[in-house]
Formats: structure tokens, sequence, C-alpha cells
């Protein structure tokens, strides 16, 4: 149970408590009332006294009740919309999560691939530099290509980052949510 729902619980607790107490005051109150009036004897003044005295008693009881079961409704009601908001953003949080992860494995693929074609590109002008009809215009063309790939590598790598500081982010809020 989250903080609210626990303080919830224990004012529902301390309602439920405060009508019993209510009600067995009232009872002991009207015996006491009885006994001390009567004290075995009927006196025809009292009676009438005594049981004005158990209506208002048995009156201002009900409008107890009537409360504290207003407001233990309203409690209900408020707990009730925070679980649906919290299961909300739950949800959310997770669907946001699912989407991270799935852009951070694009990217690391993207990443992989561009490494590759990196290294092909260096092993390639490694082995065909031996050639020596091999034109400068290829080996122009081949550092040129190596320069765009490592560029765009760098950029993936940072794309990368910032998509995995986000995704760590989001699972941090995601676990305060449901810890909450």
């Amino acid at each position: 149970l989250s903080f609210t729902n626990k303080v919830l619980v224990i004012e529902k607790s301390e309602m439920h408590s405060t009508i019993k107490n209510l009600y067995g005051s009232a009872l002991a109150m009207r015996s006491n009332e009885f006994l001390e009036a009567s004290d075995f004897k009927v006196d025809e003044n009292s009676i009438p006294h005594m049981v004005e005295f158990v209506k208002n008693q048995m009156s201002e009881l009900h409008q107890s009740l009537s409360m504290f079961k207003n407001k233990i409704v309203s409690v209900e009601n408020m707990i009730e919309t925070q679980e649906k908001k919290s299961n909300e953003n739950t949800r959310e949080l997770q669907q946001h999560v699912n989407k991270l992860e799935k852009e951070r494995d694009n990217i690391n693929k993207e990443y992989i691939k561009v490494c590759r074609e990196l290294e092909d590109l260096k092993n390639r002008s490694t082995h065909t530099g031996r050639d020596e009809k091999r034109s400068t215009e290829e080996i122009t063309k081949a550092h040129d290509e190596i320069s765009k790939l490592q560029q765009l590598s760098n950029q993936l790598e940072i794309e990368r980052d910032k998509i995995t500081k986000d995704y760590q982010t989001v699972c941090k809020e995601r676990d305060e949510l449901k810890a909450g």
C-alpha cells in the first residue's frame, strides 16, 4: 500500500472505532441516566425526559454514522482514483521504456554495422595499398568514406548514450512509481 492508502485505511479504522465508542457511550449514558433517574422507583416526570434524552442521543448517533459513512465512501473513491492514476502512469512509463529499448537496439545494430564497414574499409585500404596499380583517386575516396563512417560512428555513439541515459531515467521513475 502507498503512504496515502495507508493513511486512508488508518482513518477508516479510526472512524469505525469512533462510531463504536459513540454508540457505546450513548448506551452507557442511557443506562446510568435510567438507573439514577429510576433508583428502582418510577418517577412519571422523569420518563419523558429520559425518552427525549435517548431520542436525542440516537439522533446524534445516526447523524455521526451518516457522516462517517460519507467520509468512508469519499476516502474509498479517492483511493480508487489514485490507484487508476498510478496504473495509468505505470502503463505509460512501460510503453515509453519499450520504445526506448527498441530505439536503443536499433542504434546498437546501426553502430555495429558502421563499425564493421569501417573495419572492412581499413582492411581493404591496407591490402589494396600494396597494389601499385591502385589509383590515388580510389585511395582518397576510401579515406573520405572512412572519415564519414567515423563521424557517423561518433554520432551514433552519442545518440546511443543519450537514449541509454533517457532509458535509465525512465526506468528509475517507473521503479519509484511502483515503490511509491
